[in-house]
């Protein structure tokens, strides 16, 4: 806990049964006890949602927590709901994973992290194909130009999305300033631009829960001078 207060983040890699729950209760109301953060969100596993509130209960008796189920960001209420998070005074916002995953992003932030990860692989595929004897049967250069496609057809999937959603605030203009992730390996096999190919352990898959977080975390570590984002998880590393 005095970790999260003072450098603002923070990987809570215990074994499970060992407290990170009670870890992120007792954080949480500290950060906003000490006013080091004014909205914070908790993101959690679906199956766990039920354990928040008891929790923030027994430890801190007078403590406020919205909880958010996945029934709340359906059809006509997700305005209402996250118009909640934005103008209420909770000291904790407590969400599912993926009813975290639905609240959008601006198209302005996803196409500016989208677009500078496809400069970078472009970058990529340039030295590659420099690089190679014979760039048409070459393996890694195939891979990135799969890989280049499949960034641009996102990027294409996104525009025509536009104008069909524009329900509900973003995930910008809903204030949250300091953010938990429990179980946090749900957000793993992010894609990431590289020349390296067929590496063992190298995702070559592209998770959109992940690439969803990595947009949310990033925004928010920007906008919050580099403090905000905790990750917990009993399996911090897997096979």
């Amino acid at each position: 806990v005095y970790r999260v207060l003072q450098e603002g983040k923070a990987i809570l890699a215990h074994a499970v049964g060992s407290g990170k729950t009670f870890e992120i209760v007792a954080a949480t109301m500290e950060l906003r006890r000490l006013g080091l953060a004014r909205k914070v969100m908790v993101v959690v596993k679906n199956s766990t949602l039920g354990q928040w509130q008891p929790a923030f209960q027994r430890l801190y008796p007078g403590s406020k927590a919205l909880v958010i189920s996945s029934k709340d960001l359906g059809k006509g209420r997700r305005e209402r709901v996250l118009a909640k998070v934005a103008t209420g005074l909770y000291d904790a916002i407590v969400i599912p994973h993926s009813t975290f995953w639905r609240i959008p992003v601006s198209d302005a932030l996803f196409g500016e992290f989208l677009n500078r990860e496809l400069a970078e692989l472009e970058t990529y595929l340039t030295e590659a194909t420099q690089e190679a004897a014979e760039p048409r049967r070459d393996p890694t250069v195939k891979e990135l130009e799969k890989a280049k496609k499949r960034l641009e057809a996102k990027i294409e999937n996104r525009a025509k999305r536009e104008q069909k959603d524009k329900a509900g605030l973003t995930w910008e203009e809903l204030g949250v300033d300091f953010l938990f992730v429990d179980e946090s390996q749900a957000f793993k096999a992010l894609f990431f631009p590289t020349k390296m190919q067929r590496v063992s352990g190298l995702s070559t898959s592209e998770s959109d829960r992940a690439f969803d977080m990595y947009i949310k975390t990033q925004e928010l570590l920007r906008r919050n001078r580099d403090r905000g984002v905790v990750f917990a998880t009993g399996t911090p590393l897997t096979n």
